[in-house]
C-alpha cells in the first residue's frame, strides 16, 4: 500500500516521533527496524517533521543527513529542562560499589515503601554485578524479598536488560506500574526507555558514565514524570572506549571536582533557539541565597551537588 501511486500523492508530510531512535537505537542487535524508518523518505516526496524531546547539535546533523533533508531545514525548540530533578555527580572507584549500600539501607529502612528508583548501567554484564551486589547485601540483611519468599515477584530489586525474554520484561513492568509494587529498584540497561511511562519513580542512578549527554538526560528523564521533587545520581566509575566527548568532560572534570553546574553543561549540548539561549545564560548568572536559611530551596540549592555548594546559606 505504502508504494501504491494513489497512496503517495496523497501523503502531505512524514511526522517522526522520537526521531532520536533512528540514529541512537538503530543497532543490528537492538531494534534494528529503527533503522529502516529514513527509507520511507524516498517513497514519498513531501515535507517532514522530525519531533524529539532532546536533540542534540551532532545529532541534528544527523537526522538532516540521514532523512536526506537537504538545505532546507527550520528548527523549533524549547529548552528541555527538568527543574524538578536535582542532579547529583559522585567521583567513585572503578568497581566500588560499597558506594551503592545506600540503596540496601533504604530497603532495609522502608521495604515495599522504599522510593521507586531504576540503576542504568552501560552493559547486561554490568546489570547483572550490581544487581547481584545489592541482592547478595539484601540477603545478608534477611531482606532480599516482601516475606522472604524468594520468588522473583516478591524481589525487592530486579534486572531489565533487551536479553529477557519480552514475557519478562512486561510482567515486571506492570509489577512496577503499581503504586504499591513490592520491586522498588530495577538495575538496567537502556532497555528500560521508550515507550515506558512510570510517573511515580524518585531517583534514577547511573553507574557510570552514559554514553552521550542526550543519552543521560533521556534516561535522568525516567524519573519525577508526576512533577514531584526527584534526584539523579551520576556515579563516576568506569568510562567506555565509546562514550562521546559531552560526556568525557563531566567524567574528568568531574572526578577533579572543577565541574561549575552540571545541568549547564548538559543543556548548553542541546539544539537551542535564542530564547533557550538567553535560559542558559539566565541559569550561568542566577543569584544565591545569602540569608543563612536553616533548609535553603534556592535556585543554587536545587540545581545540582556543584551548585548546591555555593549556596550562601552552605558556605556560612
Amino acid at each position: 500500500m505504502l508504494r501504491s501511486e494513489v497512496y503517495r500523492k496523497r501523503v502531505v508530510a512524514l511526522f517522526v516521533d522520537e526521531a532520536h531512535c533512528a540514529i541512537e537505537w538503530a543497532t543490528p542487535d537492538f531494534r534494528p527496524d529503527f533503522n529502516r524508518v529514513p527509507n520511507l523518505r524516498s517513497l514519498y516526496n513531501c515535507s517532514v517533521v522530525l519531533v524529539t524531546a532532546t536533540c542534540t547539535s551532532p545529532l541534528s546533523v544527523q537526522l538532516v543527513n540521514k532523512f536526506a533533508i537537504g538545505d532546507n531545514v527550520a528548527h523549533i525548540t524549547q529548552l528541555p529542562d527538568r527543574k524538578n530533578i536535582f542532579l547529583n555527580c559522585t567521583s567513585v572507584g572503578q568497581d566500588d560499589m560499597s558506594s551503592l549500600m545506600w540503596i540496601v539501607e533504604a530497603i532495609i529502612e522502608k521495604c515495599h515503601e522504599a522510593d521507586k528508583m531504576l540503576v542504568y548501567c552501560r552493559s547486561t554484564v554490568k546489570v547483572s554485578k550490581v544487581w547481584a551486589f545489592l541482592s547478595y547485601a539484601l540477603v545478608q540483611q534477611g531482606r532480599a524479598s516482601k516475606g522472604n519468599t524468594g520468588r522473583s515477584e516478591d524481589l525487592f530489586v530486579r534486572q531489565f536488560h533487551s536479553s529477557q525474554p519480552g514475557e519478562c520484561q512486561a510482567s515486571l513492568l506492570n509489577q512496577f506500574r503499581k503504586p504499591d509494587s513490592t520491586c522498588r529498584v530495577i538495575v538496567c540497561t537502556i532497555a528500560f526507555g521508550l515507550g515506558i511511562d512510570i510517573p511515580d519513580i524518585r531517583h534514577v542512578v547511573h553507574w557510570g558514565v552514559p554514553k552521550s549527554a542526550l543519552s543521560y538526560w533521556q534516561e535522568i528523564g525516567r524519573c519525577g514524570r508526576d512533577g514531584f521533587p526527584s534526584r539523579a545520581s551520576l556515579f563516576l566509575t568506569s568510562m567506555d572506549p565509546n562514550t562521546e566527548p559531552d560526556m568525557r568532560v563531566v567524567h574528568q572534570m568531574g572526578k577533579l571536582g572543577q565541574l561549575e553546574c552540571l545541568r549547564v553543561h548538559i543543556l548548553s549540548h542541546f539544539v537551542l533557539g535564542d530564547d533557550d539561549t538567553r535560559s542558559i545564560e539566565l541559569l550561568k548568572r542566577r543569584p544565591a541565597c545569602t540569608l543563612s536559611c536553616s533548609s535553603c530551596v534556592c535556585s543554587w540549592c536545587v540545581c545540582c551537588n556543584f551548585c548546591f555548594q555555593k549556596c550562601g546559606c552552605r558556605q556560612s
